[in-house]
């Protein structure tokens, strides 16, 4: 098959409704019918004002500040709003910060990996895979930094890997409800199709001998990032065009794996995204 890659300069180191005042009912933080349990209020008053009709139930507990609850019924509408004790949303957040305020509402429609690639058809641009997080607080920050950093979606395993809960919506500040988080049934096979659209996977390796600031990156780049402790999985590491470390002094060994995408995604996002502005 023709290759649709531009060269690459740097070092290879891989491979290739209504008012309801009843007590608040218990919900778990992973529901099974299709709703998703979000909580804290910045993240709650985006979804209200954004995407409204999206939210099932709002459960807002007694006491909070006149003007915070002013603004709660006001954007809620004629959505289905419930007054509760704290300690009910505590039980319903298994415990979070929740501030006083959460969430029923429809998750976000999937975005699959050939919708991304149509809407990426030439042009800069970096995808993330964070390579089988079990930690939602990881996978929230991964898809904060993502936005932030001008990525085009975070890309997850759908086996081995943490799925979208309340926590990593609190942990994104609320972008994981609307930036694109692509569940892939294998990895390989994905990376495959993004490098025939012009990609080249960089992978974070430890053991690596090319530092991430020295790799001559490609404006097209799919940033592979491991859990801590376990990095990429073999075949991910495989399927890599180059590994590349972050330098570290000290003891650690490693950083998590938000820190880490988020060197990795600002070290393309200088060049190509914010090239005026570092």
């Amino acid at each position: 098959m023709e290759e649709k890659r531009r060269p690459f300069r740097g070092k290879a180191g891989g491979g290739r409704k209504g008012r309801d005042e009843r007590p608040g009912r218990e919900l778990s933080r992973d529901e099974s019918d299709g709703l998703l349990l979000c909580w804290g209020r910045n993240p709650s008053l985006e979804q209200l004002e954004r995407s409204g009709e999206s939210v099932e139930r709002v459960w807002l507990a007694r006491g909070v500040e006149a003007e915070f609850e002013a603004q709660v019924v006001r954007l809620a509408g004629r959505t289905a709003l419930e007054r509760v004790d704290r300690l009910a949303l505590d039980q319903m957040t298994g415990g979070a910060v929740h501030q006083g305020i959460a969430l029923s509402l429809r998750r976000p429609d999937e975005v699959s990996l050939d919708d991304l690639l149509d809407q990426l058809a030439g042009g800069p641009a970096l995808v993330i895979l964070l390579d089988r997080c079990q930690d939602p607080h990881n996978l929230g920050s991964v898809i904060r930094t993502a936005e932030a950093a001008g990525a085009s979606a975070v890309l997850v395993p759908k086996d081995r890997s943490v799925r979208l809960t309340g926590t990593v919506v609190k942990a994104s500040a609320g972008a994981a409800l609307r930036f694109p988080v692509i569940s892939v049934v294998n990895v390989k096979r994905a990376l495959d199709d993004l490098k025939e659209a012009g990609f080249w996977v960089v992978g974070l390796a430890g053991e690596s001998s090319e530092p991430l600031g020295k790799l001559a990156w490609d404006q097209r780049t799919v940033l592979a990032v491991g859990a801590e402790g376990t990095g990429l999985a073999e075949l991910t590491r495989k399927s890599c065009d180059f590994l590349a470390r972050i330098p570290m002094s000290g003891q650690a060994e490693s950083l998590n794996a938000g820190v880490a995408a988020a060197l990795g995604a600002y070290e393309w996002a200088r060049r190509f995204h914010f090239s005026g502005d570092f």
